[in-house]
């Protein structure tokens, strides 16, 4: 039988004898206790890899992250879910001495609409970002909580613009850093069924 017709027929069988046994297939990781690793945007193309000088590269099979600001400080906390150990929480201290400052939306939708697929665009004098609102960041994992954008030095937000799904827009200008804003689903947009 050809390799191809084998491996999609029988997938597990097809790794008896020379290479590993169901048995192991079932029960570990295709890529074995390998250390997680996290990355430091130096510019956009050039990256520095932290997880052992950050503490977290654990060996216990990481399946799925979720970044989210845990304790409320304005920077990513990552919780990882491991297949074989319990999860861990890492919390980002390494961010509260670099003196930044940040800005969190929460996007709330119309009744029946969630803010899925919104796109927020926050701009502080000639730095602009964008994040698209979506149920999950990671492979196996879920977060619908409020976008986070890091201002640097900046002490305000020039403006903030929603995209809502279906094409509706809000805008708020003059935003104080370092602090959650909720933008609501155009009241002007809505229609009655």
């Amino acid at each position: 039988m050809p390799f191809f017709e084998s491996a999609v027929r029988r997938p597990l069988d097809y790794y008896e004898g020379a290479f590993y046994s169901a048995d192991f297939v079932r029960s570990n990781s295709w890529n074995g206790l390998e250390s997680n690793f996290a990355y430091l945007n130096l510019d956009g193309s050039n990256f520095l890899e932290l997880g052992f000088a950050l503490g977290i590269d654990s060996t216990a099979d990481g399946r799925s992250f979720v970044a989210f600001d845990c304790d409320g400080d304005g920077d990513q906390d990552l919780l990882v879910a491991n297949r074989n150990a319990p999860a861990k929480l890492f919390v980002n201290r390494w961010a509260d001495a670099a003196n930044n400052n940040w800005l969190k939306v929460r996007l709330i939708g119309d009744n029946d609409r969630t803010a899925v697929g919104a796109v927020v665009k926050v701009q502080t004098g000639n730095r602009k970002q964008a994040q698209t609102s979506s149920l999950g960041n990671s492979y196996l994992s879920c977060y619908a909580g409020p976008l986070l954008f890091g201002i640097g030095p900046a002490t305000r937000v020039d403006a903030v613009d929603v995209v809502w799904p279906g094409g509706e827009s809000s805008r708020i200008t003059g935003i104080n850093a370092n602090q959650m804003i909720e933008v609501r689903f155009p009241a002007a947009a809505r229609t009655d069924k």
